[in-house]
């Protein structure tokens, strides 16, 4: 006799999904024996994806951006969708800048000491991971992070709905005290910063078949410096960056003594939060916050009916 399967319900499949990705952050031996193996193999399609050399297509830039985004990884820019705030009936897709270039605010950049121990954690990451490169290069990615928080909007303008006259008109030039809501067409907001390829990029991480007519920009003046910064970047440099924000976004997921800097770093910018020990396991504590905050809500909410 032949049990007929029931198929499971969303809410299930959704569950056993995140009670993987919980097994898996607390599966210490194989975390350990992975090492940074993981990293490595990302730091490599960086590598391809955004190649230095002479010969490399024009679409470089369009296509690492889209890798990066597609594994959660912070760039260049970022992009969402969420209720029109004119029109809450209404899903929109909105670009922004992203919400900090590595330290936590741009305020940050500005602390000329902190700035300074911030670079020597990256050139001694980077180097451990990718020896062949040059340190100069690691260096610059710093300088690099504070040209972008520098042409990113203030904290308080991020989330002012006030309608700027950007709205009506890209061409003008609006003031550094730009709102957030500047609706335009998606070859407005593409004809920006034509290098990053926009439009390919939001197409690129959509739906098959989505049909993206109109964006909200929430910053269109950082997209314009973006287009100036990137001009006067060497490859190099933009593909150090590129590999130190894989860096960033999952150095809270290996056991490898290669990114133990960054991680003292951000214990010492953050401070340090204390969990409770589970089973008696005291190594895995500290994991566990950094699972739950990238998978957000959802995995905590899930978790606590187990």
């Amino acid at each position: 006799m032949r049990l007929k399967a029931i198929k499971k319900s969303a809410d299930e499949e959704n569950f056993d999904k995140m009670k993987a990705a919980y097994d898996a952050c607390l599966n210490e031996d194989r975390i350990k024996e992975l090492g940074a193996e993981p990293l490595v193999k990302v730091l490599d399609e960086i590598e391809k994806t955004f190649p230095i050399t002479a010969a490399s297509n024009s679409h470089a830039l369009k296509d690492i951006i889209l890798l990066l985004s597609k594994n959660g990884i912070s760039n260049l820019v970022s992009a969402g969708t969420g209720a029109d705030d004119t029109d809450p009936d209404t899903v929109i897709v909105a670009v922004s800048a992203p919400y900090n270039f590595g330290l936590p605010s741009k305020e940050r950049y500005e602390d000329t000491k902190l700035v300074e121990k911030y670079r020597s954690v990256a050139i001694e990451v980077l180097s451990s991971l990718l020896p062949d490169q040059d340190k100069g290069v690691f260096s610059k990615i710093i300088d690099l992070e504070k040209r972008l928080a520098a042409a990113s909007p203030d904290s308080e303008d991020r989330d002012d709905v006030t309608v700027s006259k950007c709205a009506d008109d890209v061409s003008i030039d609006t003031d550094r005290s730009q709102k957030y809501y500047n609706p335009m067409s998606i070859d407005e907001a593409d004809a920006i910063a034509p290098e990053i390829g926009l439009k390919a990029v939001l197409y690129g991480l959509a739906p098959p078949d989505s049909k993206i007519e109109r964006v909200i920009v929430m910053a269109p003046d950082y997209l314009k410096d973006l287009s100036l910064i990137l001009a006067a970047t060497d490859k190099e440099v933009l593909q150090a960056y590129f590999a130190w924000k894989a860096v960033q976004s999952f150095s809270g997921y290996i056991d490898a003594d290669a990114v133990k800097p960054y991680k003292r770093f951000r214990n010492v910018l953050a401070g340090k939060v204390r969990f409770p020990i589970i089973a008696g396991n005291t190594t895995n504590v500290h994991r566990i916050p950094i699972l739950l905050q990238s998978a957000g809500g959802p995995v905590l909410a899930m978790l606590m009916k187990v």
